[in-house]
């Protein structure tokens, strides 16, 4: 599900319940397939971790995923995503990115004992946490 309060810009996709909306499990192939066929001709792009990618073997249906969308590897430094073996064969691309050491559990910590978290999570998110007391307990 796309967020756009926390997206970098105004032009971020809107945001979908499309899996909120469908009963049972959520896989992404099934998600995807509705999104080729709602916008057809479209391209269409599933980002992935390294780790994730070294899993794809257990996703349902991963040669039709890639098939209807361009599977982008996200690896970290120190990551290498032509070293792993994702247990089936699908294209893919690769894009390196700076590793960054900050969960959501660290944010909230930081909250909780009143240190800022400006220039960790956008002024939008940080808006919200204040304004509703988030994580202040």
């Amino acid at each position: 599900m796309c967020l756009p309060i926390g997206t970098p810009t105004e032009s971020a996709p809107p945001a979908s319940d499309l899996e909120l909306q469908r009963q049972g499990p959520s896989y992404t192939v099934d998600t995807v397939r509705l999104l080729s066929d709602a916008y057809p001709g479209a391209d269409l792009f599933v980002v992935i971790g390294a780790d994730q990618f070294a899993n794809l073997h257990t996703w349902k249906a991963p040669e039709e995923l890639a098939s209807l969308a361009r599977l982008v590897v996200m690896a970290r430094e120190g990551e290498d995503p032509s070293r792993i073996d994702p247990g089936v064969k699908v294209s893919y691309d690769c894009v390196p990115v700076t590793r960054v050491d900050l969960s959501s559990s660290a944010i909230r910590e930081r909250v909780r004992q009143g240190r800022s978290i400006r220039y960790l999570i956008r002024k939008p998110v940080r808006r919200i946490i204040a304004q509703e007391g988030l994580y202040r307990d």
